[in-house]
């Protein structure tokens, strides 16, 4: 509703049937699709190697800061385990489907 006049105002966008296959072509162009595992891998261990030294800062300590603190660090670790896990299901990691399933399997 527009304040000044008080009408009722209607704006319909037209959208183009072919916007995805646009879009795709783009995103494609710039190679934003291209499987690349080894920046997976380094994914991988990261985020195990700081999930296995937040669990063991837990076992060693009973002081709350450093408790807090890493439980945020855990927290951001499990997201990024997350998104991880979506591209993984969504065979965005490796070519091959075989190499997919597996990771899946175990990431999961």
């Amino acid at each position: 509703m527009d304040l000044v006049s008080g009408e009722e105002k209607t704006t319909i966008k037209h959208i183009p049937s072919n916007g995805y296959s646009v879009l795709r072509e783009m995103v494609e162009g710039e190679g934003l699709l291209i499987k690349f595992p080894p920046r997976y891998i380094f994914f991988f261990f990261g985020i195990l190697t700081g999930i296995a030294i937040g669990l063991w800062v837990v076992t060693q300590t009973n002081d709350f800061l450093l408790l807090s603190l890493d439980a945020i660090f855990l927290g951001l670790l499990f997201a990024q385990s997350a998104f991880l896990g979506h591209d993984i299901a969504h065979k965005q990691v490796f070519q091959s489907q075989a190499w997919q399933q597996i990771v899946g399997i175990l990431w999961f």
